[in-house]
């Protein structure tokens, strides 16, 4: 029990970076990225708006790998207590999981933040009532949509939909 209890406390503190804060709607986090939307189809554009764009974009998508990590092993915690089951082989199964997999979002391994941006900015686009949404729901519809996961017959996510394959 002491490893997930250090585990969630790591993850838990690592989760909180003072002064981090993401925009509390996707209207700011849209407006930054339309500028290095822009810039990627040969405009021009400032610093300041593409550097934010990338920062908030990488910082949501690892807050949302952390804090999905973070809920799993507070959710193991607390079946590993009451249902007696053996916390190593739960913490075992824990470590094998890939954290996006625990969202539902199965994102090739080596994608960059480029097309993250890509595919929040294009789901704002076709769903322009989501820029006064919560910036991270936002971020989560549209990677959960772009790179959702195939699940299993229990409802869990086991690997990434293959392209081209309607599943």
């Amino acid at each position: 029990m002491r490893k997930f209890l250090s585990a969630v406390a790591l993850l838990g503190a690592l989760s909180f970076v003072p002064g981090a804060q993401a925009a509390d709607t996707a209207q700011p986090w849209f407006d930054n990225c339309a500028v290095f939307m822009k810039v990627l189809s040969g405009g021009q554009g400032g610093d300041t708006e593409i550097g934010s764009c990338i920062a908030q974009t990488e910082g949501l998508v690892a807050g949302m790998q952390v804090g999905s990590q973070v809920g799993a092993l507070a959710f193991a915690g607390l079946v590993t207590v009451q249902s007696k089951i053996d916390e190593e082989v739960l913490w075992q199964l824990f470590q094998r999981t890939n954290p996006s997999m625990l969202l539902g979002i199965c994102m090739p391994q080596n994608i960059q933040t480029g097309a993250q941006i890509e595919a929040v900015y294009r789901h704002i686009e076709k769903n322009p009532a989501k820029k006064v949404q919560p910036v991270g729901q936002v971020f989560y519809d549209a990677l959960s949509e772009k790179w959702p996961c195939q699940r299993g017959k229990d409802g869990a996510a086991v690997k990434p939909v293959t392209p081209g394959s309607g599943r």
